[in-house]
């Protein structure tokens, strides 16, 4: 390996980057999902009380 071969740099930062992209998305897709499931639950309970208010 000479000093100007980056072969080994450019596949350690790859792999970090690939790592971290994973990581970032699987807390993406968690936060989505949540906020996709309390904006349901919110609809559902001001539905059920908006009907039973009439």
């Amino acid at each position: 390996m000479s000093p100007t071969d980056l072969s080994r740099v450019d596949r350690a930062f790859m792999t970090t980057n690939g790592i971290a992209s994973v990581i970032f998305a699987v807390f993406l897709s968690a936060g989505y999902y949540r906020a996709l499931a309390d904006s349901v639950q919110i609809y559902i309970f001001y539905g059920q009380s908006q009907i039973n208010l009439d």
